[in-house]
Parts: structure tokens; sequence; C-alpha cells
């Protein structure tokens, strides 16, 4: 089957593209759930959830809401009021990503990030960390710091503004994932259930040939992993696998590949899928060009991609993902949601919604 690369048709219900005089910029990520945040317009609190992808006008303020929990265990939950801390319980777990915060351990301070917390550790808030992403007037990858809050929106060179509930929608669709992802990446990972890759359940995926980056990560199972990936007759093995991922360099031709990941338990989950020749890319419509943010095109034809074809395209749809997380943070969530298999539904988005 070849594929065809939907595009996304702005067509759907009532959609307008034009300069905006009060819309400066809009969200692009966030650290915490979403839960914690809050939106002050015109001196009131909003009613309105703090959503990737909502758009913000000059004199906005976004701050933490007052006593939200950084860090939890089975006994007690901790504000940052609290912080710096001792970690007393052995089940103490951050509840933001471990980017905004350091340790001291042996006198030694250290990034939280990639460290995994031990009692006797002291956490505290890294000031100078990122605390949510927005882009502001035309401007992508302005970080505001933790120690910059509450943060006021400053006016502006007005930026294009899409409205319709379709972009809504979507926004919805990546702040509930966002906030499924930060619930895995604080969790504590089983080691007694096989390793397991969501995305490629039910063996009908498909992916492009092609010299290639290669991307995968799974959940569950105890390392080091081993992963060996076979097709007529030859393999490639990676063992000693320390984290549950591997980025590598590889060349797919047309035919049936089975991949199998094996755990130091000797637990091994195997799964096949198909690899497939492309076609040339059709040109994009004009309106997906008059989106004047690039990343959002690109972001929004991944996502068509991942719903085409009763979603057999959902593995290719997470590898092109996988390609544009130092991009844009969009890339990030939708790459993490495809692998745990996060269903999008018609109501979010459907192939119709993307065919020109």
């Amino acid at each position: 089957m070849l594929i065809r690369y939907w595009v996304f048709s702005l067509l759907l219900w009532t959609t307008a593209v034009y300069p905006n005089s009060s819309v400066v910029g809009h969200i692009k990520d966030l650290v915490c759930p979403s839960s914690y945040y809050l939106l002050t317009r015109q001196g009131v609190p909003s009613p309105l959830p703090v959503n990737f992808f909502m758009e913000l006008q000059a004199g906005d303020t976004l701050a933490l809401k007052p006593n939200s929990p950084l860090l939890q265990s089975q006994e007690v939950t901790v504000p940052d009021t609290q912080l710096p801390m001792t970690i007393q319980n052995p089940d103490t777990q951050l509840l933001c990503r471990p980017e905004l915060f350091v340790i001291t351990r042996k006198g030694k301070t250290l990034p939280m990030q990639n460290q995994t917390l031990q009692v006797g550790d002291s956490v505290a808030i890294d000031g100078a960390a990122m605390v949510l992403s927005l882009d502001l007037n035309g401007q992508p990858g302005k970080l505001v710091k933790y120690n910059e809050l509450a943060y006021t929106v400053t006016s502006g060179v007005t930026t294009p503004t899409v409205f319709g509930n379709l972009l809504s929608q979507i926004g919805s669709w990546f702040t509930k994932q966002h906030d499924e992802q930060l619930k895995v990446l604080i969790g504590k990972t089983s080691e007694s259930f096989k390793p397991r890759i969501d995305v490629l359940k039910g063996d009908k995926q498909q992916l492009l040939a092609g010299d290639r980056e290669w991307f995968l990560a799974w959940q569950s199972g105890r390392p080091p992993f081993t992963v060996t990936l076979t097709s007529k007759g030859q393999s490639h093995r990676y063992p000693n696998l320390s984290q549950r991922q591997l980025q590598e360099q590889i060349t797919l031709t047309p035919g049936t590949y089975r991949l199998s990941i094996q755990d130091a338990r000797q637990q091994t989950t195997d799964y096949t899928f198909t690899v497939v020749n492309p076609q040339p890319r059709p040109p994009l419509s004009q309106k997906l060009r008059d989106l004047s943010d690039d990343s959002m095109r690109l972001v929004m034809q991944t996502m068509c991609l991942a719903v085409q074809d009763k979603g057999v395209w959902r593995f290719e749809a997470m590898q092109q993902a996988a390609q544009q997380v130092d991009r844009d943070a969009s890339f990030r969530v939708l790459r993490d949601a495809l692998l745990r298999g996060a269903d999008i539904s018609p109501l979010d988005l459907s192939e119709r919604d993307c065919v020109d």
C-alpha cells in the first residue's frame, strides 16, 4: 500500500487566519501538570484551563497555583514552600519534570535529571530552570524560569492566529497526553513485567524504507536490554542497553521485520512490522501554508499521518515526531503519546479533517 501524506484542512468549522490585535503568542510547553498553572487576564483568574497552544494576550500573567505539591510520598505531599527538603521516605516521587529540581548528595549539588531520588538527598527547586515555554511576538522559545514567576506577557508584535474548535480540541489532546506522560516519567517503572511498546501491538504497523534514524522506547523490564531486529535472515543486534530506549542510524528495505526486546531476566517481547517504499510527497495545500507557525504545520501533518488508513502509520508518525523533538516540545508529546498507544479519537482528529 502506498502512503498518502495528508495535509491539514482549516476548512472545518469556522476558522480564519489573521492578526488579532490582542494575541501576542501561545503556550508551547509545560514542566508541571497543566492543572498546576494559573492564567490571570485583566486582573481576573481565568476559568480556562492552561493548555498547549493556548493563545496569550499582552498583560496576561502566568503562575503556579499556590501550594501545588511538587513532591509526594505515601505519607506527605510537599509544596514549593517546604523546599529544600531531605528525603526520608524511599517512595518519594517528583510531581513535575526532573529538570525543575536539583539535589544535594554527599555535599555535591547535582541536577535531578538522569538521577534517582535516594534517602538522604536534599531536594530543592532550581530557580533558573524552565517552568514553561512560550512563543511570543513571532519568536519561538521564550523559556520562563521558575524565579520569573509570576510572569507577565509583554506587549509586542501581534501573531497570526487560527480560531476554531479543531485547534482547541488538539490543544486539549496534547495537554492530556503531557499530563499522562508526566505520570509515566515520575512513576516507578515495574521491572517484573516484560518490556512493551504499545504502538506496535497488533503487528499491522508500517514504516517507510530508506536510510534513516530509527527510534525505539519501551516500558517495563529490567535492564540491561538486548534489542534484535531481523529481516530476510539478517539481524541487527543491540546488546547491553542500560536505558529503555534506542536511537540508531539504520537502512530499512521493503519487507517484514521482527523486533525482539529481551531484558536481564530473559523476558522477551516480539513485534512484527512491515517496511514499504515511499512515494513522492505532494505539495502542501495553500490553507496549510497559511499557518504561519512552521512547527505547528509539521505537528499537524504528523498527527494526520497517525490517523491515516485506520492507524497503520502510527509507528511511522512516531518516528517522524522523534526526529523533531529538539525543534518543538509538541513533537516530544506526540512521540511519547504514540509510543504509549494513546487514542486519537475522531472527536480529536479524523482522516476527513486532514483531507485538503
